[in-house]
């Protein structure tokens, strides 16, 4: 009899243990379980396919051969091509990201100087990109003389910093109930902006020796060629459409 109480000890200390151990496994399989559930991404995939969208005309407009040229290719002046959409477009997906990029950083716990600073450093970069690869072409045509500066690197360089200021030191009220009030500051900052553009073309169009016209601005006489030309210099913009490829 002391046998088979001690068998039936040893065996309750047995289902003990593998009852524990069941318990601990089971335990561990649930917390294996929540570490790999997949987590919500915080990607925007409207914006990440746009931005595909995006890429994949660029790549068609560059590489659309000689044939469908005149289709794809940019307006000599006047007119809407595939080409010219593709510019714009991509400046909209350069801005709602750093908007978005923004907003995160800060949620994150970075200060308005650490963002500030590490947008400005990767809009150096770019716009040094953009001057190697658009100023000129390498090696005979590079040259500080005639070296083009608002390439198309370059102005997305100046957009992506200028929209990144203007999300940090114009930034929303989001304690604010009404959407006028929340979005305030930006909105005053758009008004202003593009008051000043409307009042820098208007100075040119008085100060231009020839006298463009409103409607229909020719190459060589408008507005914005005038600003272009006065703080860029003539040597350093684009001299011929087909000088560089945009």
């Amino acid at each position: 009899s002391d046998f088979a109480m001690a068998v039936d000890e040893q065996r309750l200390l047995v289902d003990a243990e593998v009852t524990n151990s069941s318990a601990a496994q089971y335990e561990r399989t649930a917390d294996v379980g929540l570490s790999t559930a997949p987590k919500m991404s915080s990607r925007f995939h409207a914006l990440d396919a746009f931005r595909g969208i995006v890429v994949c005309l660029m790549i068609l407009v560059d590489d659309s051969g000689q044939a469908y040229q005149d289709r794809f290719n940019h307006s000599p002046w006047n007119g809407l091509r595939l080409a010219d959409v593709v510019m714009p477009a991509f400046l909209f997906t350069v801005g709602s990201a750093a908007a978005l990029a923004v907003q995160s950083q800060l949620a994150s716990g970075k200060t308005k100087s650490m963002i500030m600073k590490a947008a400005s450093l990767r809009g150096l970069r770019l716009f040094g990109l953009g001057i190697f690869l658009q100023g000129g072409r390498f090696p005979d045509q590079y040259g500080l003389v005639q070296l083009r500066i608002p390439g198309i690197l370059q102005r997305i360089a100046f957009v992506y910093v200028a929209v990144v200021a203007l999300c940090l030191f114009a930034s929303a009220n989001n304690t604010a109930q009404s959407h006028w009030r929340r979005y305030r500051n930006q909105y005053v900052a758009m008004a202003g902006i593009l008051t000043l553009y409307v009042s820098l073309l208007m100075i040119a169009y008085f100060k231009m020796e020839c006298r463009p016209s409103p409607i229909a601005p020719t190459p060589d006489c408008n507005a914005q060629y005038f600003w272009d030309k006065l703080i860029f210099g003539e040597n350093h913009l684009v001299r011929t459409v087909s000088d560089f490829d945009a």
